[in-house]
């Protein structure tokens, strides 16, 4: 019985006769499956390589496995069995179900070692600099850091890519398996310019896990990162407390983004639902409506979602200008300010410096995220009926 996905290594988790749960490989699983339909076609094969007049070896083999390929597509198979979590089962064990938790734990793991390998490094670089003492010792030790942690980076992104392809088909089969339970007497009250209003919110759900929506799920690593490395520099405390400071702005910003996209979801919601709705009685009301009346409604409903964009590209703006660099601006003039005043280390000095420019790559991550979050916030609640 087959229990599950393929994991990051291409193995899926099987249940015996005995009902032990084993990780067998795909290529294991599939000779398993096909060994009967295999046996019977197999001297069929035979029989027209003979004829063709290849000979044993490699050739041959290729040549026997492609054929017996070509003729087995689309053969239905037996001999196993699928067992899903059932559709009433916790977020939890669907996601575990779905094979998300793999990869999103592997990402995340590769992306702790990866920020310490990144800080390890720039402290042996900062170290024998400051200290005079730059050998190339310092600078092997250096180069091999940065090196492994670009390559615990590549595994971020390949796990990060992974969750994100099995996230977005789970919720494309929550999504179906909620649309065929649901009752057909709210899409009828909704018609169908509401429904397609409705689905088309789902998209923003997908947008996000596909295009980046982790990326800022393991940004809080180097937040955490970030708030130690500025703790250890000049200026700790104060210069901590500025991020955490930027951190709480940022999170109340976020969730001022999400009322006020709420708001202007609601009108573009009306505005596609109104569209559909005219474009399919576009007939009946050129027959039964004055043609001075015929655009009665338009015009307000595009204001209203005019006035209602305004304040969400206004909270944008000074979001990104915030996120985007305004945080750095304000971390060195705290920073600045004991230095001129009482003096301190080079070395306080450039660990403060990396912590600052550690958290500002954390900020601009989230940043760059927060509308899609925000987005998907929105569209979470649009298709909760779902």
């Amino acid at each position: 019985a087959l229990v599950g996905p393929a994991d990051f290594l291409g193995r899926v988790p099987v249940l015996s006769s005995t009902g032990e749960r084993r990780r067998v490989s795909v290529q294991h699983l599939t000779d398993a499956l096909r060994a009967g339909i295999d046996t019977a076609e197999a001297p069929r094969v035979d029989a027209a390589l003979d004829l063709a007049g290849l000979p044993a070896g490699r050739a041959r083999r290729r040549a026997h496995h492609g054929l017996l390929t070509r003729r087995l597509h689309g053969r239905p198979m037996g001999g196993g069995t699928l067992i899903r979590a059932a559709p009433h089962a916790s977020p939890l064990a669907q996601a575990r179900d779905a094979g998300i938790l793999g990869p999103l734990g592997i990402a995340l793991v590769a992306r702790v070692l990866a920020t310490v390998l990144s800080l390890g490094g720039w402290v042996l670089i900062g170290q024998g600099a400051l200290a005079g003492r730059l050998s190339p010792g310092w600078l092997g030790g250096w180069c091999l850091l940065l090196l492994t942690g670009l390559v615990f980076g590549r595994l971020v992104a390949l796990a990060q890519g992974e969750a994100a392809i099995r996230a977005g088909v789970w919720t494309k089969q929550v999504l179906l398996r909620g649309a065929m339970a649901s009752d057909p007497e709210q899409w009828r009250r909704e018609g169908p310019g509401g429904a397609l209003a409705r689905v088309g919110e789902s998209q923003a759900i997908e947008d996000l896990v596909l295009t980046g929506g982790l990326e800022a799920v393991l940004a809080i690593v180097d937040l955490c990162a970030a708030t130690w490395v500025l703790t250890q520099g000049a200026a700790g405390l104060p210069l901590a407390a500025t991020f955490a400071l930027g951190v709480a702005i940022t999170g109340v910003a976020a969730m001022r983004l999400v009322t006020l996209r709420g708001r202007w979801t609601a009108h573009r919601r009306g505005l596609t639902a109104m569209l559909v709705e005219r474009m399919a009685g576009h007939r009946t009301r050129l027959a039964q409506s004055e043609a001075a009346r015929i655009h009665d409604g338009e015009d307000d409903a595009l204001e209203a979602y005019l006035a209602a964009f305004l304040p969400l590209d206004r909270l944008r703006i000074a979001t990104g200008a915030l996120l985007g660099g305004g945080w750095t601006l304000f971390a060195l003039v705290v920073l600045a300010v004991p230095f001129v005043l009482h003096g301190g280390s080079s070395v306080g000095m450039a660990v403060s410096i990396g912590g600052i420019l550690l958290g500002q790559a954390a900020l601009s991550t989230i940043g760059a995220r927060l509308d899609g979050l925000a987005s998907a916030v929105v569209s979470g609640r649009e298709v909760g009926p779902l």
